[in-house]
């Protein structure tokens, strides 16, 4: 991911004393493999310092304010909650409150067929390049309104009530791209 604007904080360097952090992105849980109250720092490269309710960085992750965490608690989403502490671009402590929502498991649900992508060389069963997505809606359990895709486990989909609740709450710092939307994940 990229910054949502010029003026909003952005996460581009991995969390430090995290041995895997491509768990981060696989939907498995951690547990103590995260280090509690991890630091996170917001690029000096960017300009942006605004912290919206959620905070762009690299590696997909939801990094959510206490607004999001929530709305998200009230859901049937399985969360595992990862305390971090966020750093400024002169490296003092945030005060407002913020983790990392790792969601966990993944839904298979992508509808190969019809769908356009490119299979890992190293992991045939990944998707390295997602061109054009398509879903079986069939296939997606009817609680899951926030989920990872099995075969591209750093891709979140969200349903739209989900999303209208954020709109409603006032929440800053997403951006959604639609399900007929030309991609390149």
């Amino acid at each position: 991911h990229v910054p949502g604007s010029e003026e909003s904080a952005y996460i581009e360097q991995e969390i430090d004393d995290l041995d895997k952090p491509w768990l981060l992105s696989e939907g498995v849980r951690m547990g103590a493999e995260f280090p509690a109250g991890a630091p996170c720092y917001i690029s000096r490269k960017w300009r942006g310092m605004r912290l919206d309710d959620f905070v762009s960085n690299k590696f997909d992750w939801l990094v959510v304010s206490e607004r999001v965490r929530k709305i998200l608690e009230t859901e049937p989403i399985e969360v595992e909650w990862l305390p971090i502490r966020l750093f400024d671009q002169k490296k003092r402590e945030v005060q407002a409150s913020y983790a990392l929502a790792h969601i966990i498991g993944t839904v298979d649900c992508i509808d190969l067929a019809r769908s356009d992508f490119d299979r890992s060389a190293a992991w045939p069963e990944e998707i390295f390049i997602l061109r054009r997505l398509v879903l079986d809606m069939a296939r997606i359990p009817k609680h899951a309104i926030l989920f990872r895709l099995k075969e591209k486990s750093r891709t979140l989909i969200i349903r739209s009530d989900l999303v209208e609740k954020f709109h409603a709450a006032g929440v800053t710092g997403f951006s959604l791209l639609g399900l007929d939307t030309p991609i390149l994940l």
